[in-house]
């Protein structure tokens, strides 16, 4: 019996399986184990085929569910035709639905057929060409890409990994008959949370890596998944069965829109230059230097008289005269004035 594990984080809706490579007609029973971030409610797991047929629906019961019995020869194959295999797992409360993931199994065809014969002479041919594929995918993997425009001509820098770099020069596009904006000059490179159900024509889509904080790393990690330690917040993938330190969150897979189809070219991880911009703790520091608007005083009750200003409650006038004090000591001055001029008033 084949198991698919699946790891189901219904606060933040994610969902993850662990590699597997699903062929057609390979698993008349397989048994899919889950794991969850919450433990109450009734869990219920529906799964569709390609054509959209519902093929299981039923309450997940000690985290487990068995698509076809071993002994079930009426099945032959859950995983009977190629494409992906849609499934949701919701989470109740009784009969009050409270939240719900949805995924996907890819599935991919055996043999190439036509009519009835199994066309096995090809195949080996088709194995090297998708060796082929699979090479270059590989060099192109964790490129780093720089881009700069100067007048009409966009210069691309593309780095390797093993440090060769080469660009590629690109013109805008000539002036449309409509207006200002030109055809396109190259090909355009989005980034999207999630793949569209089709995507544009000359576009790169790239599809962020899902991010895991953990306490410690496990033995063995989820493909395109990056492991944050949380008490020292380094970063790490798992990639070609051992573990590697990362230095940012800037990683993507590539894919493409053709034939009515997604495909996969790769991994690319972009370097972003901050070293002009403050970190938060960088941010923070500064701000606890400043004093806060409620801190400053607003009348002058809130200040200390360190200095001795006269105010309205003065507690010792010794050293200050009286208004009839000035008023008798002028009156006296202007009588000795008049006696000396010999006047009276």
């Amino acid at each position: 019996m084949n198991t698919i594990n699946i790891i189901i984080d219904f606060e933040n809706g994610i969902n993850r399986v662990a590699g597997i490579d699903l062929i057609t007609g390979d698993y008349a029973s397989t048994k899919i184990h889950f794991t969850f971030d919450k433990e109450n409610g009734t869990k219920v797991f529906e799964m569709k085929n390609p054509s959209g047929t519902i093929v299981y629906a039923g309450e997940i019961t000690n985290n487990e569910v068995v698509l076809a019995g071993e002994s079930d020869a009426s099945v032959a194959s859950i995983f009977n035709e190629p494409g992906e295999y849609i499934y949701e797992v919701s989470l109740y409360d009784g009969d009050t639905k409270l939240t719900s993931c949805m995924g996907k199994l890819p599935v991919k065809q055996e043999q190439v057929v036509i009519g009835d014969e199994v066309i096995e002479a090809y195949l080996p041919i088709f194995d090297e060409l998708m060796q082929e594929i699979s090479t270059a995918i590989t060099e192109t993997n964790n490129l780093n890409i720089d881009a700069e425009k100067v007048d009409t001509t966009t210069t691309i820098t593309i780095t390797k990994k093993d440090g060769t770099s080469y660009d590629v020069e690109i013109l805008d596009g000539e002036k449309g008959d409509k207006g200002d904006k030109g055809d396109a000059g190259a090909i355009k490179m989005l980034i999207v949370a999630s793949l569209p159900q089709t995507g544009a024509d000359d576009t790169i889509y790239l599809v962020p890596y899902d991010i895991l904080e953990v306490a410690t790393l496990p033995t063995t990690g989820l493909p395109k998944t990056i492991y944050i330690i949380t008490s020292t917040q380094k970063r790490y993938i798992y990639a070609s069965g051992q573990w590697a330190e990362i230095s940012s969150d800037n990683r993507y897979t590539e894919y493409v829109y053709v034939n009515n189809a997604w495909e996969e070219l790769g991994e690319v991880g972009i370097q972003v230059d901050l070293s002009n911009y403050y970190t938060k703790q960088e941010t923070n520091t500064l701000l606890n230097g400043k004093a806060n608007t409620s801190d400053i005083p607003t009348t002058t009750s809130q200040l200390t008289n360190n200095s001795g200003f006269i105010t309205n409650a003065v507690n010792n006038l010794a050293n200050y005269y009286t208004k009839t004090e000035i008023d008798n000591t002028i009156g006296n001055i202007n009588s000795a004035i008049d006696s000396i001029n010999g006047e009276v008033i």
